[in-house]
């Protein structure tokens, strides 16, 4: 079966903040939309992070559970544009440099999953000491979405 893939631009930031590092240069595309006949496509994301997007300078959050609440909304904003809700996420991994950040996802994660029984699946890493550029947790998402 033909597939189609297609990006999907998601940089949530200030409209003030340049662009820096692989996304300035295009490398590395925030997602790729992978349609399927029947109406349904996969989507997949490439790492989230938890950069605050309402700041000009794109910092990350000082407190981590703050870092973790901005990574949710980026979550959202990226399936959202990708054409689905949060109800159409399949699988979601999450790296930590901590395993005291598991309680901040599990928090947010309770909020858009209140019914364990609906949740999609999910895997946290620790993958401290190297693996994360300052970031305390980053996520990458797959959903199945329409269109």
């Amino acid at each position: 079966m033909a597939v189609k893939r297609q990006r999907v631009d998601f940089a949530p930031r200030h409209p003030d903040a340049p662009l820096r590092g692989q996304a300035a240069r295009g490398v590395i595309p925030p997602g790729v939309k992978v349609s399927r006949a029947g109406g349904r496509s996969l989507v997949f994301s490439s790492m989230l992070s938890g950069h605050d997007d309402e700041s000009p300078s794109h910092e990350l959050p000082k407190e981590v559970e703050r870092e973790v609440k901005i990574l949710f909304r980026h979550i959202e904003g990226f399936v959202e544009k990708a054409g689905g809700k949060p109800k159409d996420l399949v699988n979601v991994t999450f790296f930590t440099m901590d395993d005291a950040y598991r309680a901040y996802i599990d928090k947010e994660w309770s909020k858009i999953f209140p019914d364990k029984a609906l949740q999609p699946a999910r895997h946290t890493l620790n993958v401290a000491p190297s693996g994360l550029r300052g970031e305390r947790v980053q996520a990458v998402v797959v959903a199945q979405v329409t269109g």
